[in-house]
């Protein structure tokens, strides 16, 4: 008899946590129903956003991809641009934040995704979200080093292959534009003339590879330091003039 209300209990207690588990699984589908949350562009200026984020903004905004190795300034250029201020650490995780970009009266905006340069398939997923790309190469790892070591232009060279035929294989819509942004120049530019010429050649090399690729438009060249603000200033004017 006592086994028998045992049972019956157990029964009941497996009954009710069946109808609560139905219970919830209809309160998670009708909270799934419900259309996410939009806002506004303007609504999320500078904030560190997820790329899922980034689709509930209304209307759709541009998305620019920032790529290239580790060190090469890609976080620094896109805090210049966006007014943010200077992070201390090393960004591990693709991120989008939306920036303010003023031309002719008027307000665009556009999400800058930023990833750690280290990984690989972090810069490929922002690359295939973009509408516009900038990869920016440079010399040395190192911020206060003129030198030009052979191993970075290898590694450059071999990041801009990856990245060349994993567009191509998946059969990627051609981009808006890219930019080649060759940062640090106020570095590099401090070896002598022969070193200068033939890092400009490897770095036309690199332009041609590009172009050749039919990925994008427009491809350009550009020597830059994001320790020059005129070099900010002449970026932001032509992404204005793009937007």
């Amino acid at each position: 008899g006592g086994f028998t209300w045992l049972t019956g209990t157990a029964s009941m207690a497996f009954g009710g946590l069946g109808i609560v588990l139905f219970g919830g699984t209809v309160l998670y589908t009708a909270y799934k129903s419900f259309p996410p949350k939009l806002y506004r562009a303007e609504q999320k200026i500078g904030e560190l956003l997820n790329l899922s984020e980034i689709e509930n903004i209304h209307p759709p905004i541009k998305m620019l991809a920032l790529i290239g190795p580790i060190r090469s300034g890609k976080t620094t250029l896109k805090e210049h641009i966006g007014f943010f201020p200077r992070s201390q650490d090393r960004t591990q995780t693709v991120s989008a934040q939306v920036i303010a970009v003023y031309a002719n009266s008027a307000t665009k905006y556009i999400a800058a995704l930023d990833g750690a340069g280290d990984i690989y398939d972090q810069q490929l997923s922002m690359v295939k979200l973009a509408d516009y790309v900038c990869i920016l190469i440079d010399h040395n790892d190192i911020d206060q080093d003129h030198t030009i070591v052979s191993d970075r232009l290898k590694g450059v060279n071999l990041f801009m292959e990856q990245m060349r035929h994993a567009l191509s294989s998946q059969g990627q819509l051609k981009k808006k534009w890219i930019k080649i942004i060759v940062n640090k120049k106020d570095l590099w530019e401090k070896n002598n003339d022969e070193q200068v010429t033939d890092f400009k050649t490897f770095c036309s090399d690199q332009l041609e590879a590009w172009r050749n690729s039919n990925l994008a438009d427009k491809v350009e060249l550009i020597y830059h330091s994001n320790l020059s603000s005129d070099d900010i200033n002449i970026f932001v004017n032509n992404l204005k003039a793009d937007l």
